[in-house]
């Protein structure tokens, strides 16, 4: 929930705050070279690392420890075929292809990738467009869209939305005092996620725990954006700012290591609460965060040029064929 309400804060944002109209080819883009660069070598990633964690440490998939892992199939049984590999790809997963894989935090990235679509067309359908003609296409659109989403898709789609409602906050609105969203967010997040450990949250509606998680974080955004700048000190800014850019790589890799680091540090597929233990999870923790940072340096750090790129090419080829329209009708004369 964290995750879906900060992408609808700076990715939602980012369509709010465009003032020139919505141009679909530099969003697409945009979107899909900062997805695709991570995605693409993440899943042939997480076909390696299972390739080896079913030939070497099957036994970390057996029942004995299934329900602990709680973001694979129950079976044990991973999906690697090509038609998964590219439903994947195209974030189909959840939808109409399994998750890939022992890499099960892909689902929610299936989930963003349809927010990131339904997003715009809705807020171009209803409060953008000026023409009544590109109102109704860009509704039927999104109804299509809606259709398709399954219902978890659409309920959690609300907390993707409260991040992006931040930035329709008037200034004057904001709490009562420099702190008190920050204070309050912070209490109630807590809250929230204490009662939903214990299952204790009212079902009051649907997915109601994770759309209560979702409005705390979304009043500490709140609180971020009118909130004066605060002054890091340098030794805490360049790490927290290295940590920050490989995020999305370390989101999408971190569970097929998690597999194998367990298969081959922890033979009993349980870590021990004492001295030898911390330090295997120590060890573990810090080589996923190792292994994030260098698939950063290998792939996201080169979205922006990939963007780039992608952008000219298409560019050129549209010019292209302009031209070759342009020149259809003088032969025809």
């Amino acid at each position: 929930m964290v995750f879906f309400v900060l992408s609808g804060y700076f990715v939602g944002g980012a369509v709010l705050r465009q003032a020139g109209g919505f141009y679909v080819l530099d969003y697409v883009v945009a979107r899909l070279s900062r997805l695709w660069v991570v995605l693409l070598p993440a899943l042939l990633l997480t076909w390696a690392l299972d390739t080896a964690l079913l030939s070497f440490w099957p036994h970390v998939l057996d029942a004995a420890h299934i329900e602990s892992w709680r973001c694979i199939p129950h079976d044990g049984l991973l999906q690697h075929g090509w038609v998964v590999f590219i439903g994947n790809a195209m974030f189909l997963q959840t939808v109409s292809v399994p998750i890939f894989g022992s890499n099960g935090p892909l689902w929610s990235l299936a989930y963003e990738a349809w927010y990131y679509l339904l997003f715009p067309l809705i807020w171009h359908g209803v409060v953008r467009s000026a023409r009544w003609t590109h109102k109704l296409l860009f509704l039927i659109v999104s109804a299509a869209v809606l259709s398709a989403m399954t219902q978890e898709m659409r309920w959690l789609f609300i907390a993707w939305v409260m991040g992006a409602a931040v930035h329709g906050v008037p200034g004057r609105w904001h709490c009562f005092g420099r702190w008190t969203c920050g204070t309050l967010s912070l209490v109630w997040m807590l809250v929230m996620l204490s009662l939903a450990r214990l299952d204790k949250v009212p079902s009051l509606f649907p997915f109601a725990h994770d759309l209560l998680l979702a409005a705390a974080v979304s009043m500490w955004c709140l609180h971020v954006r009118f909130a004066e700048t605060l002054a890091w000190p340098d030794w805490l800014r360049a790490p927290t700012h290295r940590l920050s850019d490989m995020s999305f790589s370390l989101y999408l890799i971190h569970m097929p290591i998690i597999f194998v680091g367990v298969g081959a540090l922890i033979p009993s597929g349980k870590m021990s609460l004492n001295a030898s233990g911390w330090v295997t999870f120590a060890a573990l923790s810090l080589g996923i965060v190792a292994t994030s940072w260098l698939f950063w340096w290998m792939f996201e750090r080169h979205a922006p040029e990939v963007r780039k790129l992608l952008m000219q090419g298409l560019l050129r080829l549209m010019e292209r064929l302009a031209l070759k329209a342009a020149r259809e009708p003088q032969k025809g004369a």
